[in-house]
């Protein structure tokens, strides 16, 4: 397994892995985004990962957004706590504490 890798914007994502599938993540957390905005994650349609995270003033609420935090300086709102993603290591999220869908 290859570590995360910064890339400049104009540059490609890509991975050289058989069955491997590239993410764009342009933040991981509300300090990598502007004044009132959040870090959202975008889960896949077969909920099996992410898609992809970015910047907003907001996430969708319908339920195929969370918002990324970190546990020292969550932003989580509505009773939702920030715990470990089950489905990206490395990267936390904003979940219902009485569910475990992440």
């Amino acid at each position: 397994m290859e570590p995360d890798t910064c890339i400049g914007v104009d540059e490609p994502c890509s991975c050289g892995l058989n069955n491997c599938a590239a993410m764009e993540a342009f933040c991981d957390g509300p300090e990598d985004c502007g004044d009132g905005e959040v870090c959202c994650g975008t889960l896949s349609q077969n909920g099996a990962g992410y898609d992809g995270f970015v910047c907003a003033t907001s996430c969708q609420s319908s339920g195929n957004q969370r918002i990324a935090c970190h546990e020292q300086d969550s932003k989580c709102t509505g009773g939702d706590i920030c715990a470990n993603s089950q489905l990206l290591t490395n990267v936390q999220v904003c979940i219902d504490p009485a569910t475990i869908q992440q």
